[in-house]
């Protein structure tokens, strides 16, 4: 492990205007890219508001929307919450990326930052609970990294 190089607090500036997330597991299994605005023309039935999750990983290629990504401010930053799949009767796969703030070298358009991300599966049942002996929501946390970016949206 080499030492880390010490960044003139001078050269680093606090970004509010960061719209676009690129991220990919250690494993290079999962990658994900969110953008907290939409891009136009809009398509009939959709809206302007709310953020867009492409994931592509090992359960498949997905794209989220509007109200399939349920948002979340709390201590470890924003997090951002999709169902991957639900198999009736065994179980909700759901996947959930903590963003935290991102600071910027001052100047720089792009950002690279680490980060984690929850896959948590919620086991169920006919009966409506799990009937195995143990957690009823098991997690797999994956490591992530990636950039942050201000990007211009086309309306």
């Amino acid at each position: 492990m080499s030492a880390a190089t010490p960044t003139p607090v001078s050269s680093i500036v606090a970004s509010s205007t960061d719209n676009q997330f690129t991220l990919i597991d250690h494993d290079k299994k999962t990658h994900v890219t969110l953008k907290l605005q939409k891009g136009g023309p809009l398509v009939r039935g959709s809206t302007a508001q709310g953020p867009t999750l492409q994931y592509q990983g090992v359960e498949g290629t997905f794209s989220f929307s509007g109200e399939q990504i349920v948002t979340d401010t709390n201590a470890l930053g924003k997090t951002f919450t999709v169902t991957l799949n639900i198999v009736p009767d065994l179980r909700t796969l759901l996947f959930t990326l903590v963003l935290p703030p991102v600071t910027h070298q001052t100047g720089a358009r792009t950002q690279a930052f680490d980060t984690i991300a929850i896959k948590s599966e919620h086991h169920t049942s006919l009966q409506g609970k799990p009937t195995n002996p143990g957690a009823a929501t098991t997690y797999v946390v994956l490591k992530m990294h990636g950039t942050a970016a201000s990007v211009e949206v086309p309306f």
